[in-house]
């Protein structure tokens, strides 16, 4: 059942290093309720953002097997790159896999992802059943012709319960707007006060106080627009000689300078790929131009608010659409912006109130804007005012923070009430099969002694042994040919892990299972609904000299043993066959001790097996509209049999007193169409690749432990 517990929030931010989107995520945390909210954040790389984070008291951990697939104006991955290219292709599908493991270690009751980049974890929480807010910080790129573009679009906007942009621009690329909330990034006011002093960063990089400060935060970055910052200079200082440009933030790792030998690689790579070096053209500009001494590359710097109060103006050149936080930061401490007039920047800059908009990728405008403002102190100081007053009305952080919180809310309360809806679908499930049974013309009784009869014809495993019944090599065969059909068997029982426990086996058929109960040295018991089947294990046990302690005939749906009885209760693919699958399931749980083990398979819907039973009884006998469900009902070994979803399974087993360790569908032979030609086989190992290998099997396996009684 749900608990009233804090509700688990983790954050997933794809990027290692300290930037706008994990500033803006921190002051978010920051302003999180803890009363009502369990924050935990998960980083795809190390880096210095992961200490900053932990710095500030938050809980965090780094997976890197999980890996982004950006495809943004900022980064895309295009022909031009190909290994980087088909890499991250390839790593893509093992991602959702590592994202869904890290899931179930975490448990969240909500993911927020922090990038459009992180589309494998989206994929993940889907599967998982996990409420998702995609928080949408960049901007959609168009790449060649839109493919994929089109794809990140319905990635986003099916998977996700609701989608935070940070600009309308951002929003629009999205184009989902019914699930789709404008919710600006925001500046802490406190820190970024526009009466913090400036005087130490001046000293620190011996600026005096004549000096004119013109500063861009980013780093040297081509979508930033470093060049074009740089190539303004030569014009401004023909009009202002006392003049410094600051060049704020660290080189990024595809353009900065060669360090070590992945740097010198990557160096050689771009000679030989015609590839120029953007931090190179920029060091050639500055040195052909003779402008070394109005240059500063400060690196990354800890004191962003001291930086910005030294500065005179902030400039933000980019050179493709993106959210820029430095023109909100130097809104928040008053100061003038020049800005690209591209989507992000346009709505953050009032052109001729705030700052002024230039056309992206013009040094030259961008220079005669910023002598402009160097130019005419009260205009600059009236910019100022009006971007800190533009400033706190839309950037408010605690104001857009309770934004961010009722979105939670919102979402979380959904979930509360489709899960409540789940509950009643599950048990409107078992009534749909007690109408299949009124629709094939039997009631409940009759279905089961229909079961009875199918089994009692056909003990399961028997169909492969061509020796004298009851005979030793009759067994023999029975046990070879079962193993090698469903080798998983073993890993999941684990045999030899019960000795002298009390084992219940539901559903022995000819008994392969259970007499490895017996060797492993189980006190054992097993029932069955057909009497062949009992009889068959039973001559089993005389002909290997073997004893168990009981075997007997039962129904499953009403086990003969009082309640918390044994160490651990197995059924393999035994229960889906009953007339009530969720009765039978609640048995085993009642007789299972608390704190014992529960083992059991039931058939997967969403398996390539059941997939194909569809295509033969369904599609190719003229029932295309018929259900996978109505299909395996009527044709799959003895009538009645279903098939469940993994979600489906939880759901049933959430209302009940038991703690799930593990649930898989692993992909077995019987998917893999073992008796088809090589063709065949083929196709089905490229559908499992495409779908995953642990959620397509027809075997799907779960193992819980009970907490309780019912």
């Amino acid at each position: 059942m749900r608990s009233q517990h804090r509700k688990r929030i983790l954050y997933i931010h794809h990027g290692a290093e300290i930037g706008g989107a994990p500033l803006s995520l921190l002051f978010l945390i920051e302003k999180i309720d803890r009363t009502r909210y369990e924050p935990i954040v998960l980083f795809l790389q190390q880096g210095s953002v992961v200490d900053l984070f932990r710095k500030h008291g938050i809980e965090v951990h780094v997976n890197q097997k999980i890996k982004d697939y950006s495809h943004t104006t900022g980064v895309w991955y295009g022909l031009d790159h190909p290994p980087r290219f088909f890499h991250k292709i390839i790593r893509f599908w093992p991602s959702v896999s590592h994202a869904s493991k890290t899931y179930e270690q975490l448990k969240p009751d909500l993911i927020h992802l922090n990038s459009a980049t992180l589309g494998a974890c989206a994929i993940a929480a889907k599967k998982a059943g996990i409420p998702l807010i995609w928080h949408v910080r960049e901007i959609l790129n168009n790449g060649y012709v839109g493919i994929r573009k089109k794809l990140c679009q319905k990635l986003i906007g099916d998977l996700s319960e609701h989608i935070i942009a940070i600009c309308q621009y951002g929003a629009d690329v999205i184009e989902r707007p019914e699930k789709t909330t404008v919710i600006y990034n925001f500046v802490n006011l406190k820190e970024f006060d526009r009466n913090v002093s400036g005087q130490i960063v001046r000293q620190d990089l011996n600026l005096d106080a004549n000096t004119k400060c013109i500063g861009m935060l980013g780093g040297v970055s081509q979508i930033k627009g470093t060049l074009e910052f740089v190539q303004a200079l030569p014009l401004v200082k023909r009009q202002h000689q006392n003049v410094k440009f600051l060049v704020i933030g660290a080189m990024s790792e595809d353009e900065g300078p060669i360090q070590g030998w992945r740097g010198k690689a990557k160096h050689l790579a771009n000679r030989v790929l015609r590839h120029e070096d953007y931090y190179t053209a920029i060091a050639e500009f500055i040195q052909r131009e003779g402008i070394q001494d109005n240059v500063i590359f400060t690196g990354l710097r800890q004191d962003i608010p001291q930086v910005i109060a030294a500065l005179d103006l902030v400039v933000f050149p980019s050179t493709v659409p993106h959210f820029g936080r430095p023109i909100i930061e130097a809104g928040a401490m008053a100061k003038p912006v020049v800005a690209s007039d591209l989507g992000g920047p346009k709505e953050l800059v009032i052109n001729g109130e705030t700052g002024f908009l230039i056309p992206a990728g013009d040094p030259v405008k961008l220079a005669e804007a910023i002598m402009t403002v160097l130019s005419d102190r009260d205009l600059a100081r009236r910019m100022g005012e009006a971007g800190y007053t533009r400033a706190k009305r839309l950037y408010n952080a605690e104001f857009n923070a309770r934004r961010t919180f009722q979105l939670y809310e919102e979402v979380l309360s959904c979930v509360i009430t489709s899960w409540e809806a789940e509950q009643e679908k599950y048990a409107e499930f078992a009534l749909s099969c007690q109408r299949e049974q009124r629709n094939v013309g039997i009631n409940e009784e009759r279905l089961k002694d229909q079961i009875r009869e199918y089994w009692n014809k056909e003990i399961c495993g028997t169909g492969l042994a061509s020796s004298r019944k009851y005979s030793r090599q009759y067994f023999d065969e029975i046990e070879d040919s079962r193993y090698n059909l469903e080798p998983e068997v073993f890993s999941f029982a684990q045999f030899t892990r019960f000795r002298g426990q009390k084992v219940l086996e539901v559903g022995v058929g000819a008994g392969t299972d259970f007499i490895q109960w017996v060797r492993a040295g189980a006190k054992a018991y097993g029932i069955d609904l057909a009497e062949e089947a009992v009889e068959h294990v039973r001559n089993r046990l005389r002909i290997y000299g073997l004893s168990a302690e009981e075997v007997r005939v039962a129904d499953a749906e009403n086990l003969p043993y009082p309640d918390n009885t044994f160490d651990l209760v197995y059924s393999w693919g035994v229960i889906h066959h009953t007339s009530d699958t969720i009765k039978a399931l609640k048995e085993i749980i009642r007789v299972t001790r608390i704190g014992g083990t529960i083992k059991i398979m039931v058939y997967n819907r969403r398996s390539l097996n059941a997939f194909r039973t569809y295509l033969r009884f369904g599609l190719l006998k003229g029932k295309p509209f018929k259900s996978i469900s109505w299909i395996l009902y009527r044709n799959m070994e003895s009538i009645g049999t279903k098939a469940f979803t993994m979600r489906e399974m939880k759901n049933i087993l959430a209302d009940c007193p038991v703690h799930v360790r593990n649930i898989s569908a692993k992909v077995t032979n019987y998917d893999l169409l073992w008796d088809r030609s090589g063709l065949f086989r083929f196709i089905s190992y490229i559908l499992a690749c495409l779908f995953g290998f642990h959620k397509v099997g027809w075997f799907m396996t779960i193992e819980s432990q009970k907490t309780g009684d019912l």
